[in-house]
């Protein structure tokens, strides 16, 4: 039916004014788009809505003859509205003036912060989360999971600037977007978090690592008899160099790495014993636990299953010996000066620097088809796979930089720059079994030296090969899209209907 006909047709029937718009205008995009561009055309009309009523009770300030109406929900209602049409440094610009009228409110500090976030200006975003941070708990207009917000958000702005303000906050923080920069003050903030929120899980779970990983436990007792085997230290190790214009070259100093950024160990690390000891606590955890089922703290492409070894009690005290007196000697070699000129040892003591930000347990399984994983960079200086078992066909570790797969039997360990750019070499059959280390190296702040190098070893259709993404970013990108709790309703709903916007809950005590 032409429009013009519907028209007719409907207004014979007498329709309500605006239904009859709402439904002419419907036929007249049905003519000419999709469902899913009308759609869009349409959600776009109503943010469109949402900005110019917003923009209308700011000019009026209706708050102040209309006491439904809410100051702050209006301001991040109509920042809101900008940041989904695209138009962010105007939603930054509606914060900031109404930061400056509403006395520095937390909420729009952190929704600022956010969009800072999202802009790249970091350093900006760092300071406006640090002001969050400072609020709680003496404003009570900040919550609890607004700090926390601030601190996670904080944890992995990038950054180097240094605070010299007496705030108890004012920490240089941050590591690239949360894949590897500063993470010796990204903990540091992330503990402070821990401590200050308790109710904060993300903050909780980043503080337990250091507990778990930097020190002798209490628990190093109830390490089983006989799970410590007899390992090698691995060494002499095989390295395997890289070309010169590969990025991650740049974290190490040249004269001493000569461009071998991936080691295979000569002798094993851990014994065949000690291999099955572990897979034995791997199972028993699952079968007791986990009620049989794996997990995973990765979000991918194809279908990962891991375990991390924090979260099996008995694999702690045997992880802690193993890093001491096999994985973190046998790395000093492999690696023995940083791009600052320094050591993963400290001059002083000689204690290692290297720290854990992640173990976990690693399972490839014809069974469920997690057969590989694809390529992707890891958030670490340095990455240390163990084989743990041989019961597969295939496997290993693909490095685009080398062109070639490198595997290792089993107890034998595979150390690789944390950057540069690898995937699980996929089996064919079986189950393979991995132990997998991120370590970072505490006071190596190796961002900047990254980002200094342009790597013209990726291709650019290593962008359809799939993808990893790890918990810790995907909890980062909740944390950025997250709505202010203090906006009762969406901008789409604001624009479908006037009233909603002058009657939002007040949620921000």
């Amino acid at each position: 039916m032409h429009p013009d006909d519907w028209l007719k047709h409907k207004i014979n029937r007498k329709m309500d004014a605006a239904d009859l718009l709402d439904q002419y205008t419907d036929a007249i995009y049905a003519a000419t788009y999709t469902a899913d561009e009308v759609a869009a055309l349409k959600a776009r009309k109503k943010l469109n809505e949402t900005v110019m009523l917003c923009r209308t009770i700011l000019r009026d300030e209706s708050w102040e003859h209309d006491a439904t109406v809410n100051e702050l929900d209006v301001y991040l209602t109509y920042a809101s509205a900008l940041e989904s049409l695209t138009r962010r440094y105007e939603a930054i610009d509606v914060l900031v003036r109404g930061l400056d009228v509403m006395d520095d409110h937390p909420m729009l500090q952190l929704a600022l912060a956010r969009l800072q976030f999202k802009a790249g200006l970091y350093n900006d975003a760092l300071e406006t989360c640090l002001l969050v941070m400072q609020a709680y708990p003496h404003d009570t207009r900040c919550s609890a999971d607004s700090a926390a917000d601030a601190y996670h958000l904080a944890g992995t702005a990038p950054s180097s600037t240094i605070y010299s303000s007496p705030c108890p906050f004012s920490l240089g923080v941050g590591w690239v977007k949360i894949h590897g920069d500063d993470h010796t003050n990204a903990y540091a903030l992330w503990s402070r978090g821990a401590l200050a929120i308790p109710s904060s899980s993300v903050l909780a779970r980043q503080h337990r690592k250091r507990q778990c990983w930097d020190n002798d436990a209490p628990d190093d007792f109830l390490l089983p008899h006989g799970l410590v085997g007899q390992g090698t230290s691995g060494l002499p190790a095989e390295g395997f160099a890289v070309p010169a214009s590969t990025r991650a070259v740049a974290l190490f100093d040249p004269t001493t790495q000569a461009n071998r950024l991936v080691f295979r160990s000569s002798s094993p690390l851990l014994t065949k014993g000690e291999c099955d000891a572990v897979i034995d606590i791997v199972d028993a955890f699952h079968r007791d636990v986990r009620h049989g089922q794996w997990g995973t703290v990765r979000h991918s492409s194809v279908n990962t299953t891991d375990v991390a070894v924090e979260d099996i009690p008995l694999l702690r005290p045997w992880l802690r010996k193993l890093l001491n007196s096999r994985v973190y000697p046998f790395l000093h070699e492999c690696f023995p000066r940083l791009a600052d000129h320094t050591s993963m040892r400290d001059d002083t003591t000689g204690a290692t620097r290297c720290r854990v930000h992640d173990a976990f347990i690693v399972r490839y399984d014809e069974l469920d088809q997690s057969l590989s994983l694809p390529e992707h960079n890891d958030t670490s200086v340095v990455s240390v796979v163990v084989s743990l078992n041989d019961r597969f066909v295939g496997g290993g570790t693909w490095f685009h930089a080398l062109q070639q797969v490198v595997d290792a039997p089993v107890g034998h360990a595979v150390a690789f720059a944390g950057p540069l750019r690898h995937g699980g070499h996929a089996i064919t059959s079986g189950c393979r079994l991995i132990l997998v280390l991120f370590l970072y190296v505490d006071g190596f702040a190796y961002g900047d030296y990254l980002n200094a190098v342009y790597d013209d070893v990726a291709s650019p259709q290593d962008t359809d090969k799939g993808f990893v993404v790890y918990n810790q970013t995907v909890e980062l990108v909740a944390t950025l899209n997250q709505a202010p709790t203090s906006m009762a309703v969406s901008p789409l709903d604001v624009a479908q209907d006037d009233e909603s916007c002058k009657q939002p809950k007040h949620e921000t005590g």
